[in-house]
């Protein structure tokens, strides 16, 4: 029986003390055959020991809670040098452990969020109101450092608010495409300059989310930021091949109207 061999071990160490670590009741060799049999008891009895610890946890909770607390106050500095000296063996974990239980932490996720609603509403308002300054500042240095993702996003959520049909438009693909020549006064885009230069490339719905158009490659141009702003939410139509492009444009909207 398990109880009785770690009883054994315990009163031979008691006895061999040239044997035993300074400070535990058990030599290197007893602790090392105590540890295994205790991972193969584990091992047989996975259910009953999970089932068990989590009622020991769950009837002792606060208690716990506050011991753990009192414990990493007490001991920051020898906590913070322990993480930053096994950082990548923790991280490597994690890792491992996130990628053989992806469903489970998902289920997990969802679970909390459903029953923490206000819980997380609160500390995100009290959050952002605390780091008010700090989260402009990110933002700010987010939205320079990604003005073609930025952009994107923008016009993808008009397009939603207007309950427009939307597809993936990539900025750098439509100027490549439209070899980044503003498509309403037909001369070339300012590349290099800043997000509020006349001459700055933008995307322009050819037909206007405010007429019905949609947010996909077929219905955007490349357009000077002046250009775009003057055009507004009116249909360009100049030249005959304007003309067809919005009528067959047109007939595919109500096709996929109907469909």
């Amino acid at each position: 029986m398990p109880g009785l061999r770690v009883g054994y071990v315990r009163m031979k160490c008691a006895t061999c003390k040239n044997e035993a670590v300074e400070g535990l009741t058990r030599c290197q060799k007893c602790r090392e055959r105590v540890a295994v049999s205790s991972k193969a008891y584990r091992k047989r009895h996975y259910e009953k020991v999970i089932t068990a610890s989590r009622k020991r946890y769950y009837d002792n909770r606060s208690a716990l809670l506050s011991a753990n607390k009192q414990y990493r106050e007490a001991n920051k500095e020898k906590l913070s040098a322990y993480d930053y000296a096994n950082k990548e063996r923790k991280s490597a974990r994690m890792k491992e452990y996130s990628k053989q239980n992806e469903d489970k932490i998902k289920v997990r996720k969802k679970m909390y969020n459903l029953l923490n609603k206000e819980k997380i509403s609160h500390t995100k308002k009290l959050y952002n109101l605390l780091n008010k300054e700090r989260n402009s500042i990110n933002n700010k240095l987010y939205r320079l450092a990604n003005r073609d993702k930025f952009a994107e996003w923008t016009s993808k959520r008009r397009a939603i608010k207007r309950q427009a049909y939307v597809a993936p438009v990539n900025r750098r693909t439509i100027f490549d495409r439209d070899e980044w020549i503003c498509q309403i006064c037909k001369t070339p885009v300012e590349v290099g300059v800043g997000h509020m230069h006349p001459l700055y490339p933008t995307i322009d719905h050819i037909i206007p989310l405010a007429k019905g158009g949609t947010h996909e490659p077929l219905n955007v141009q490349c357009a000077h930021l002046i250009c775009n702003t003057r055009k507004r939410d009116r249909l360009q139509v100049d030249t005959l091949e304007q003309i067809h492009f919005l009528s067959s444009h047109l007939m595919k909207l109500a096709q996929r109207g109907q469909s």
